[in-house]
């Protein structure tokens, strides 16, 4: 989770480039701020994986659209269509795992990234 301080920085600097950069530049920026990736490697991600989510393995054209989070943008651009697959990344390291759909992302999430916990699921799962 992030501190009041920094989501408000954040806040602030995403309103900014709302005003300046176009939505293709956006995703550009964001990419490379949250990620540390181009839109080329996140690109090259994509084809590394088969256009397939790294857990569940569905293909990016059977993921359903995520819904449009936030307001229209101010500029009356359209809003870029959100990635079907996300990046997933090592919220200790940083370092990026591979891409996911939200679903599985989410799920991650839910399990806050720890292999016992995952391993003590699966096993339940496994019990019937």
């Amino acid at each position: 989770m992030t501190c009041l301080p920094c989501r408000e920085r954040s806040t602030i600097y995403v309103r900014k480039l709302r005003k300046v950069l176009t939505p293709e530049q956006q995703r550009s920026v964001h990419l490379m701020r949250v990620y540390g990736i181009t839109v080329e490697q996140f690109e090259e991600l994509r084809r590394q994986q088969d256009y397939r989510c790294a857990i569940c393995l569905r293909h990016e054209d059977d993921i359903p659209q995520p819904k449009s989070k936030g307001r229209p943008r101010l500029d009356g651009q359209p809003k870029a269509p959100e990635p079907k697959l996300t990046v997933d990344h090592c919220h200790t390291t940083g370092r990026v795992r591979g891409l996911l759909c939200q679903r599985c992302n989410h799920g991650l999430g839910q399990f806050a990234d720890d292999p016992d916990v995952l391993g003590r699921a699966i096993e339940y799962l496994r019990r019937k």
